[in-house]
């Protein structure tokens, strides 16, 4: 699925609003990513980080004409938008900006792979469908899993319209599953935060070319981010693993174990069935060399592989 043309309908994602004469210059200043570079219509990635260089908040700046749309993980109990809403905010003091959640105003669809001419004829075939009054805005970023448009869908979730609209987007663009869409994350070492991110996890552990701009300015938890690049090993890493064993159902978390038992990693978000276990989640920088690693689940270990 990694160049296969999809698109997927994100539930519960956190949509905010940032505009005033200082949003850009605060954004700047609170995330990881290097904002001058986004231009309007694009798209990137980034994290807020705490001055230990653990992960705060992933999101997404998409740069609109008179502003920016951040868009947020899924947000659940595990990852509250208050605690997303309080870490953005952390440093405001006398900035001039405005900082809206506008959540429940937008559908988020992200549209993958999909060539410019096909995107617009998706944009004509849309408003034709609902309207053109109905809000819609696209936003283009390159991945290391291929092209992707993220796309704001305005509702009124007080009218029946609202309804309509997430038919017409069922119909046009046919969005695959929740664990179609599960495959590909694992299958692309595309985390989310409150399920395989949180914040005890240090920045260097993740695959960091996505959320980061190494040669921006100054942001919470620089210093221990080039830190750990310049040395190169942090501590563990956000890995892939694999079995053409089917493991047990019902269990969503594993330990991964060496083979004398000893806990070496977890994996946080996995797919299982016929075909075998597929999974990610964190391994030990000294294990990454070994040949043998387990699954520790329902009081058995199972053989599995990692991905390299």
């Amino acid at each position: 699925m990694k160049t296969k043309q999809f698109s997927y309908l994100w539930p519960m994602r956190g949509v905010f609003r940032l505009s005033g004469p200082s949003a850009e210059r605060y954004l700047q200043g609170r995330c990881t990513q290097d904002v001058k570079a986004v231009g309007e219509s694009q798209s990137k990635d980034a994290l807020i980080l705490s001055p230990q260089g653990k992960i705060e908040g992933k999101f997404s700046i998409n740069r609109s004409a008179d502003g920016f749309f951040i868009l947020t993980d899924p947000l659940n109990s595990n990852n509250p938008v208050e605690d997303f809403t309080a870490s953005f905010l952390k440093f405001k003091v006398a900035d001039q900006f405005e900082f809206t959640d506008v959540s429940s105003e937008f559908s988020v669809l992200s549209l993958h792979n999909y060539s410019e001419t096909e995107i617009e004829s998706f944009k004509n075939q849309f408003v034709k469908e609902i309207g053109s009054e109905i809000p819609v805005s696209y936003f283009k970023r390159e991945n290391h899993f291929g092209s992707e448009c993220l796309v704001l869908i305005g509702i009124d979730p007080t009218k029946p319209v609202a309804e309509s609209n997430l038919e017409k987007i069922n119909e046009i663009f046919k969005p695959v599953s929740a664990n179609e869409f599960l495959r590909f994350r694992i299958e692309n070492l595309i985390p989310l935060m409150g399920v395989d991110v949180d914040k005890t996890v240090l920045a260097p552990e993740m695959d960091l070319e996505s959320f980061i701009s190494l040669g921006k300015g100054c942001y919470a938890g620089q210093e221990v981010v080039e830190m750990a690049t310049a040395r190169g090993r942090p501590n563990r890493k956000f890995v892939q693993y694999k079995s053409t064993s089917e493991c047990p159902k019902g269990v969503e978390i594993f330990d991964v174990v060496s083979a004398d038992g000893s806990k070496i990693g977890n994996v946080t978000s996995s797919i299982n069935s016929a075909e075998g276990f597929l999974g990610m989640g964190f391994l030990k920088t000294k294990a990454i060399d070994s040949n043998e690693f387990y699954l520790a689940a329902s009081g058995e270990n199972f053989k599995i592989e990692l991905i390299k």
